[in-house]
């Protein structure tokens, strides 16, 4: 709630008997009730809007006396980020750079901070300052052709997007997938919608073919090979070795908060035990970061949790 502006938050993926017309969490950002809702991160990450609204809440602030970021775990409403110690500073700003960053033609932010939005201000050129009725003291900066932040992780897309009519789908392009929803996409009886999904032209030197997508990275925690927010290609995993390779894995005891939920980006590496009859199973599987930043631990599943654990694609190349 904000002055007499009252929304609530997306529904939860797990919650169960929703009331009619209110879209389940993975539909937030692409069924029309969701604009009665307040998305977050998770349901917002991989999409494109003309668009965009931003509550900057008081999670994160700026100090001009010690002229740097502070957190505020009391105000997060996040309970993985608020349990990821050190990192939590990292993964609040990463939040709002990538919420930032959805309006295509502009973004409106409504500061709850005045210290924050006088260091945003500051930074930006060209900026219009509303002032919310019944909400004296919050203001909204409004930009149009472009995000309210520009820093210099803010990049063109690496790609040309289809439309419809051009789009010959694996023969000129293939399609783009956001990781939050990969996990309909990769059984081999899905089939795309060629009118709902979105078809992008890959540069000259890969040729589209089945088992190809574009996905979004974002995070810190593979930027030696994977720069946060980069769109990179995969492959489906059809069989072979896996061992080096970096992966989109799916395993219910992981909670990625980079990708917002139960799969991560990681460098698969495997130790496997030879049994008697001279076949082998695996005794321990390891999900590796590499990055330059702290905080990050290896994913190490044992041999029942192993069981559970799904490879979906392996990366081809970071497009961008």
């Amino acid at each position: 709630m904000i002055g007499s502006y009252r929304r609530p938050w997306n529904a939860r993926s797990e919650v169960s008997g929703l009331a009619p017309g209110i879209p389940r969490e993975v539909l937030w950002a692409k069924d029309s009730n969701g604009i009665d809702q307040i998305g977050c991160i998770y349901t917002a990450q991989g999409f494109e809007f003309d668009y965009v609204g931003v509550i900057w809440g008081q999670d994160i602030a700026y100090d001009f006396d010690k002229n740097s970021w502070s957190g505020n775990k009391q105000s997060s409403y996040d309970s993985v980020v608020k349990r990821s110690g050190d990192r939590f500073l990292d993964l609040v700003k990463n939040t709002y750079r990538v919420l930032l960053s959805r309006g295509m033609k502009g973004c409106y932010v409504c500061f709850l901070d005045k210290d924050t939005e006088r260091l945003v201000r500051s930074r930006t050129e060209g900026v219009k300052i509303d002032v919310l009725p019944e909400a004296s003291d919050v203001k909204v900066l409004h930009q149009t052709r472009g995000s309210v932040v520009k820093d210099e992780q803010t990049q063109l897309l690496p790609f040309r997007k289809l439309g419809i009519r051009e789009a010959q789908p694996f023969k000129n392009c293939v399609p783009l997938v956001d990781l939050k929803l990969a996990a309909g996409k990769f059984s081999e009886e899905q089939e795309y919608d060629e009118d709902s999904t979105e078809w992008v032209e890959l540069p000259p030197e890969f040729r589209p073919q089945q088992g190809l997508f574009v996905a979004q990275v974002v995070g810190e925690s593979m930027n030696r090979r994977i720069p946060n927010g980069s769109w990179c290609l995969f492959r489906k995993i059809r069989g072979g070795t896996r061992q080096g390779k970096v992966v989109v894995a799916q395993h219910r005891e992981i909670s990625d908060v980079e990708t917002g939920g139960h799969f991560t980006v990681k460098v698969y590496e495997s130790v496997k035990t030879e049994l008697n009859d001279g076949t082998w199973k695996h005794a321990r599987i390891s999900l590796n970061p590499d990055t330059t930043a702290s905080g990050y631990e290896p994913i190490v599943l044992d041999e029942r949790e192993a069981e559970d654990l799904r490879i979906i694609a392996e990366l081809v190349a970071v497009l961008g």
